[in-house]
């Protein structure tokens, strides 16, 4: 029965230790969260970088994940209204609090939009 026990944890381990370190995790959050307006922040940026200057404001979290790496990365998909339709933006942020300037948070990647549904 012991051998059983061992067996089944040490199957079970690898699942759990992902979704504690370095597994994404989902991540309840607001439009208010200091992470999401920097990934607004990035989406008109991005847009602005294209030509297209329409101040896009969050409207709804779609979906939000976090993962523990050196800080955690945010994964955000918002839906932002301010262009000529509402669009779902994917967005990766990567906050290391306990660093200074623009180190502390940092774009992963470049936004990805589309139409909302």
């Amino acid at each position: 029965m012991l051998k059983i026990a061992l067996v089944v944890l040490l199957a079970v381990v690898p699942f759990i230790s992902s979704q504690l370190v370095g597994g994404q995790v989902p991540y309840t959050t607001t439009l208010n969260d200091p992470n999401v307006l920097f990934a607004v922040k990035a989406i008109n940026c991005f847009y602005q970088q294209q030509g297209d200057n329409n101040l896009r404001t969050g409207v709804k979290i779609v979906h939000a994940t976090s993962q523990v790496v050196a800080g955690a990365l945010y994964r955000f998909t918002i839906q932002v209204s301010g262009g000529s339709t509402n669009e779902d933006c994917t967005v990766a942020v990567w906050s290391r609090p306990w660093l200074s300037g623009n180190e502390a948070t940092q774009l992963q990647g470049t936004p990805s939009c589309v139409a909302s549904a």
